[in-house]
């Protein structure tokens, strides 16, 4: 896809920046909370305003397609000024609306980012850093920056506290299902691994 190939790598080499960097751990809990604080919000406009560029982009006409050549907003407001047929279902913001009402709890923690704590003790920190604006160029900085506020802090909260203790990683695996089985684990030697049943479990 377009986005896999011009979007994707440039993104990919900023992040990896942090982690070859040493500055992003995913098997530290804060510096993840703030890696999600921080990234996911800017990355998620970055891919906003990429949808935007090329929704409203005339493309370049390929011959060898019979689809409609145009601006896609434009073949998708109005279809029929560009000989296609318009097969949209359009659905009533109403009845999306009703929708989310009944079966959307916005107040569940799956929709935070952060444990909504963290996240105000996280925005107090960037407060005193002046709210500098997310950039390509800043991001790792205020992250960086964010980390060192919030690890310094005399006053750590206890949400704090918690995900800085070092914990037992180990967790007791979940129990199957009556009738089943476990996958069959290979490992090579290079540390990849199947899990399947392929091949007696060799992939």
């Amino acid at each position: 896809s377009q986005l896999r190939r011009w979007f994707t790598p440039g993104f990919e080499t900023l992040l990896d920046e942090g982690v070859e960097s040493g500055w992003y751990d995913s098997d530290n809990t804060l510096q993840v909370m703030i890696f999600r604080w921080v990234f996911i919000p800017w990355l998620q406009c970055e891919l906003d305003r990429y949808q935007d560029r090329v929704n409203n982009t005339l493309k370049r006409p390929d011959r060898k397609k019979v689809l409609p050549h145009g601006v896609p907003n434009l073949i998708y407001e109005s279809p029929e000024d560009f000989g296609a047929l318009d097969f949209k279902v359009t659905v009533e913001q109403d009845a999306i609306d009703h929708v989310r009402h009944v079966y959307v709890n916005p107040d569940h923690p799956v929709f935070d980012l952060v444990p909504k704590p963290l996240d105000g003790f996280i925005r107090r920190c960037y407060d005193d850093l002046g709210r500098p604006p997310v950039t390509r160029q800043s991001v790792w900085t205020i992250y960086l920056n964010l980390f060192h506020s919030v690890w310094n802090f005399e006053q750590l909260p206890a949400i704090v506290r918690s995900l800085t203790d070092v914990t037992d990683s180990d967790e007791e695996p979940f129990p199957l299902l009556e009738n089943q089985r476990g996958l069959l684990f290979h490992e090579d030697i290079d540390g990849a691994y199947y899990m399947g049943g392929i091949h007696g479990g060799l992939g």
